[in-house]
């Protein structure tokens, strides 16, 4: 189930938590395509493998892990969490040349990937004696429950996640609970699948990217607060008028470029001896 990729500095490991497939050939779309495309991240994926994956293990001199998790509807939700689970464990004894120590690990993701990424780090503080050195989550899912402002505000700006949102945005808030239930296979009051909802304190660095454009807008900006109300370190980078993770569009625009920079830089921050 795992895809372990680009081998560089051993006792360093990038652990990034994405599907194949959703993005893979979304450069290549026009805006009007884009609006007509279905994204449901649990279910399709997320960043194409081979070129984020290269390019993380390029600019930070580490090697990359990438988790092929199992997907919504064919599995219960909880399966995802449970995959990333695994395999971190996995990856901690298991280095780029075989059984050794990982000094180092980053654990990574996007939208959906994001959002385990953030669940896991609440997962291995609770249930392990193994935590990640730091967390970087790029345009997160972290409120399961659909409440959030920004998802109404930003819905025609963003017009990556705007097919997933839009059929129910007449709902009241009765009806959104209904829909977040279904959108998310599981109950999205569980911190597993909202981590927003738990305890966030004692967890590792965490550095989240988001455009103000977004419907996870306030997803990411709720989650950085209430973490650093709790003790935990968390940064909220914002970019302006930028689609849902805009970072698959290196090198082809600068926001894209410094996001990456920015990513790089807090990897290297976390990671000193």
């Amino acid at each position: 189930r795992y895809l372990k990729a680009y081998k560089k500095k051993s006792g360093y490991g990038i652990f990034s938590i994405v599907q194949g497939g959703m993005y893979k050939d979304l450069r290549k779309k026009s805006a009007e395509e884009l609006s007509n495309m279905n994204f449901d991240g649990y279910a399709v994926g997320g960043l194409a493998v081979g070129e984020g994956h290269e390019l993380m293990s390029e600019i930070t001199n580490f090697s990359v892990l990438a988790i092929n998790y199992r997907l919504i509807p064919e599995n219960a939700r909880l399966d995802s969490l449970e995959d990333c689970f695994t395999a971190f464990h996995w990856l901690f004894d298991n280095g780029p040349d075989g059984e050794e120590k990982v000094n180092n690990i980053i654990v990574m993701g996007d939208s959906a990937g994001g959002n385990l990424a953030l669940a896991l780090a609440a997962e291995l503080r609770d249930n392990s004696e193994h935590q990640a050195n730091a967390i970087v989550a790029l345009s997160p899912i972290t409120d399961s429950r659909l409440t959030n402002p920004s998802i109404k505000k930003n819905m025609k700006k963003d017009f990556v996640l705007q097919p997933l949102t839009r059929n129910f945005s007449w709902l009241t808030s009765f009806g959104l609970g209904f829909a977040a239930k279904a959108v998310a296979r599981h109950n999205p009051f569980d911190r597993k699948v909202s981590p927003l909802l738990g305890d966030l304190k004692n967890l590792p660095p965490t550095l989240v990217h988001v455009s103000d454009s977004e419907i996870l807008f306030d997803d990411s900006r709720r989650y950085v607060n209430k973490a650093n109300d709790f003790g935990s370190k968390a940064s909220l980078q914002v970019w302006e008028n930028m689609p849902h993770v805009w970072h698959i569009f290196y090198p082809d625009i600068p926001q894209a470029n410094d996001a990456f920079t920015e990513i790089a830089r807090f990897i290297f921050q976390q990671t000193k001896k």
